[in-house]
């Protein structure tokens, strides 16, 4: 495996760091920024490791043009200048909670007959036919993290951290398969 590939390979144990651990803020917070400085470095890395391949800085320059015309990819360039030399990127966070839980309920039926003489009957409907009251399940708890960009790129606004990270690595990684292909490691 080149050093090109190994970085992607790199972001992409970041990303599932950031994955595992959404439900930690600060874990989340640290693999987002050890994500985009390895995300950030596989452009470099492969401008090292192919520089002397044959027209690979003629193919690199066009590569570099359609990364400055795609909406998403300009903004991990700005994302990891900012984690780097000036704070983390801010993001925010939605929590969803679910609680599944069971009651046991029951019904009865009661009856008072009033005889003419003045006497009371009553009759229980459920005494006549008893039923064994379902067993509770124990409550079922789920929690999903959502992390968001506080700014996020133009056309992702609906999209969380993990979706905008992943398919972003990917990208990278198409990247450099063509690379990889064109200039064979």
């Amino acid at each position: 495996m080149g050093a090109t590939r190994a970085k992607v390979q790199e972001a992409m144990y970041f990303l599932q760091r950031m994955e595992d651990e959404q439900a930690d803020r600060d874990a989340c917070k640290y693999n987002l920024s050890a994500y985009l400085s390895a995300a950030r470095s596989v452009t470099f890395f492969m401008q090292k490791e192919f520089a002397r391949a044959p027209d690979f800085e003629e193919w690199y320059a066009t590569e570099q043009e359609a990364i400055r015309r795609d909406p998403v990819m300009p903004f991990y360039l700005e994302a990891r200048n900012r984690t780097l030399h000036q704070e983390y990127v801010p993001t925010r966070t939605r929590i969803r909670v679910d609680v599944n839980d069971s009651v046991g309920v029951s019904d009865s039926v009661g009856v008072v007959v009033r005889r003419g003489d003045g006497t009371l009957e009553r009759w229980d409907a459920g005494e006549q036919r008893p039923e064994r009251p379902a067993e509770p399940t124990p409550s079922e708890i789920n929690v999903e993290w959502k992390w968001y960009f506080q700014n996020p790129p133009s056309g992702a606004k609906e999209r969380d951290v993990m979706a905008l990270c992943a398919a972003y690595v990917s990208a990278l990684g198409a990247l450099v398969d063509r690379c990889e292909a064109k200039f064979a490691v």
